[in-house]
């Protein structure tokens, strides 16, 4: 640890003295340096926090060119926020002139300084809770919006004094009473939507679907008709075509078999057929 004190060395850091982070703390915040060099020679920082595994520095440490700045992101983690913790936590800048020559190794550098060339400045931590106070301790800000203070208290009695004078006049002016309240349109009651129209709409509508109903089934029955009527001449028309074919097969297979016939039995036929014709002639 390292207490805190006045900045003692030649770069000017902004804040000087205290690094707020403001909530809410459950995800990550940054808080940036600034470190400017107004000198003419190179200066080397590093930045160093009592709490390394709560913080998160980038970059944590290197060059200052002359009449430039650097910006350091301070990234807090996500945490869950206590209002009764302090925060106790602290940062320190460090710094060491470089007088001439390029710089090849920073750690070198750092570990060849001596504390005659070392400067440093301390920072302090300061956490906002911003929206996370309101969610720990929600009756303060409820007390803070509920009490007036006496200045507007006042204010607000006399703007009700003066919507109050000028109530009268504006009722007067609309032509309605100041006293008689305002009639509001009721709703419907529930006699009125049992009323004797709405139920004679309700069966005629019923009625009118019964029809539609009956109405379909009778284009269904006749479509049946009709279909079965085309299937069977469709299957009578086939039976006709297949008895025209069995016969044409028939008297093909006649022919066929008139035909299959030897000659010998043609010469048989035609010696029995001579000799009969012969007794009779003779």
């Amino acid at each position: 640890t390292f207490d805190i004190g006045m900045p003692t060395q030649i770069l000017q850091i902004k804040p000087e003295l205290e690094l707020t982070f403001r909530g809410p703390f459950d995800k990550v915040v940054t808080s940036t340096l600034r470190l400017r060099n107004p000198g003419s020679d190179v200066v080397a920082f590093k930045v160093k926090t009592t709490a390394p595994k709560r913080y998160c520095v980038r970059p944590n440490s290197g060059l200052v060119q002359p009449n430039s700045e650097v910006e350091v992101a301070v990234m807090l983690q996500p945490f869950e926020y206590d209002p009764a913790e302090k925060a106790r936590h602290k940062f320190m800048v460090q710094s060491l002139l470089v007088k001439s020559g390029a710089v090849e190794s920073l750690d070198e550098l750092w570990k060849s300084a001596t504390a005659e060339t070392l400067m440093d400045s301390k920072l302090k931590v300061v956490l906002d809770p911003g929206t996370d106070l309101a969610r720990a301790d929600p009756t303060n800000q409820a007390t803070a919006t509920s009490t007036p203070s006496p200045a507007g208290e006042k204010q607000n009695q006399q703007q009700q004094q003066q919507a109050a004078a000028k109530q009268p006049q504006k009722q007067q002016q609309d032509g309605s009473s100041p006293t008689a309240p305002r009639k509001e349109p009721s709703a419907p009651s529930a006699a009125a939507a049992g009323s004797p129209d709405s139920l004679r709409s309700l069966q005629s509508e019923i009625q009118r679907l019964k029809d539609d109903n009956a109405r379909l089934q009778e284009q269904e029955l006749r479509l049946r008709k009709l279909a079965m009527r085309d299937t069977k001449s469709s299957d009578l028309q086939q039976q006709q075509q297949q008895s025209e074919a069995s016969m044409g097969q028939m008297q093909q297979q006649q022919q066929q078999s008139v035909l299959a016939l030897p000659p010998v039995l043609f010469l048989v036929l035609a010696l029995v057929l001579g000799l009969i014709v012969g007794k009779f002639i003779l």
